[in-house]
């Protein structure tokens, strides 16, 4: 495993948070509400708002600079001991039981929610669909539909009597490849201890990251309070979302370093948000014993995501190693912002194409031609778009996606021939999609600051821009 010095540092990827005071619902400021959807009452209710209908196949995304934590820094383990290790790559056999850390010698792991919780069919280890398996230098967590019962897979690091490990601050990390298909849930996810054994407490939740089906590049951090003792009211949530659409094709690390004063959230050991570790009119904090949950679930977490007609199989969440350390003063380090609102050279604010390099989407591609154009085109290479702005690139035009949410091309020494004009946003989502209107940028507010707009024709937009006007429909199903 990489050590943190030798971990390299990438752009700011911090995307924006919310928080909910009360039992009020409060949806992302990009994403429209939906009605909470919920299978068991004693469970939390595990919720997320999200653009329903909404059906993404490539998101390049490029986040707002402000505050400074949100840009990018290394996870410094440096001063850490490491307390718990389930390296997955090594394992011969799974340390799991049914329900109880039967001590001595004991499981590492129970297969439920030790709260009795379930909100799926989580099946027990020696059941005919048990969802545990180890090979390939990793641990498969299996969900899956069998006739109406979805069935999933949890590990708890505790069970209902306590037994087992929790442990109060430090760096909580998992190394996992997520799942693609819809209708999924994985999350790796930590609960306070105390209000395990006493209901009358409020309990704390973090999630270090939840993940669906749909939208699948999307890496949802989200601490909570819940009321246990009421049918699990929602007392207080503050949430960070970040785009990572790498998160399906390899293994990557999620990470959360607890302390006094903060909460820090990281996705390969670079951080991608930052909470401060108190409650706004509570005295509660985040300063107990948490245990540690990691499951795939099918369905639930939002009310869109219960979709049987979706469901294509068996889907796998795959595990390397779960590890926790003990420390501080990781996460002190500066925040760089290594980007400039001004700059059409910024890499790590999104997707750049060199001269002749393509992105392809089901049989609709976005190609950066070696003439110095920007073009989609259909399966039959028919150009339904262009920049239609021809440049002398010498081999050394290149197209950016800046952090300010601008779409830009440029020649040999920079020089911007072409641009989107997204207007400055600070805060930009490019969609590409094969659906009109193809290339879309939006606000943090999901407001449509640029499109294409068209749906099979060639449209020059720097002719026919007009971010406040009609624009063409939004992907959907």
């Amino acid at each position: 495993m990489p050590t943190a010095a030798e971990q390299s540092q990438i752009g700011c990827r911090a995307g924006p948070f919310v928080e909910s005071p009360e039992t009020a619902r409060v949806a992302p400021s990009q994403m429209a509400p939906t009605k909470p959807w919920r299978l068991n009452s004693s469970a939390p209710l595990r919720m997320r708002s999200v653009t329903s209908g909404m059906l993404l196949f490539l998101i390049v995304a490029a986040f707002s600079l402000n505050p400074s934590h949100a840009c990018a820094q290394t996870m410094d383990l440096s001063n850490y001991k490491m307390t718990f290790n389930q390296d997955f790559t090594k394992m011969k056999s799974l340390s799991v039981s049914n329900r109880g850390l039967f001590a001595p010698p004991g499981t590492t792991w129970i297969a439920h929610t030790p709260y009795n919780g379930d909100w799926v069919h989580f099946e027990a280890p020696s059941g005919p669909f048990h969802p545990f398996s180890l090979n390939d230098g990793h641990l498969t967590i299996r969900a899956q539909a069998i006739g109406d019962t979805y069935y999933g897979g949890i590990l708890s690091s505790v069970d209902s009597s306590g037994t087992g490990f929790s442990q109060r601050f430090g760096y909580f990390e998992m190394s996992a490849k997520l799942p693609t298909g819809p209708g999924t849930w994985s999350a790796f996810w930590l609960m306070s201890l105390p209000s395990l054994l006493n209901r009358s407490l409020p309990m704390g939740e973090i999630d270090v990251v939840e993940q669906y089906g749909d939208p699948v590049s999307t890496l949802f951090s989200t601490v909570h309070l819940w009321d246990p003792s009421h049918s699990w009211t929602k007392l207080w949530e503050k949430q960070n979302l970040s785009k990572q659409p790498s998160m399906t094709s390899g293994f990557h690390s999620y990470g959360v370093d607890i302390q006094p004063d903060y909460l820090t959230f990281y996705y390969d050991r670079q951080r991608i948000g930052q909470f401060p570790n108190s409650i706004p009119g509570r005295s509660e904090k985040f300063d107990e014993p948490m245990y540690i949950m990691v499951d795939l679930a099918y369905g639930g977490g939002y009310s869109g995501n219960d979709i049987s007609h979706l469901l294509s199989g068996p889907q796998d969440m795959q595990v390397q190693y779960i590890r926790v350390w003990q420390g501080s003063g990781g996460s002190n380090g500066t925040a760089t912002d290594t980007s400039n609102l001004n700059s059409i050279t910024y890499p790590p604010a999104g997707l750049t194409l060199t001269n002749g390099s393509r992105v392809d989407i089901r049989g609709v591609s976005l190609i950066f031609t070696e003439g110095g154009n920007l073009e989609i085109t259909d399966s039959r290479k028919n150009v339904l778009w262009k920049t239609d702005v021809p440049a002398q690139c010498g081999g050394s035009c290149r197209a950016v996606f800046q952090n300010d949410g601008n779409l830009v091309l440029s020649a040999p020494g920079n020089k911007a021939y072409w641009t989107s004009q997204s207007w400055n946003n600070n805060l930009g989502w490019m969609t590409f999609s094969n659906r009109a209107p193809y290339l879309e940028i939006s606000s943090e507010k999901d407001q449509t600051l640029w499109s294409t707009g068209v749906t099979n024709q060639i449209a020059l937009p720097r002719k026919s821009l007009d971010p406040h006007g009609s624009m063409a429909a939004r992907v959907s199903d």
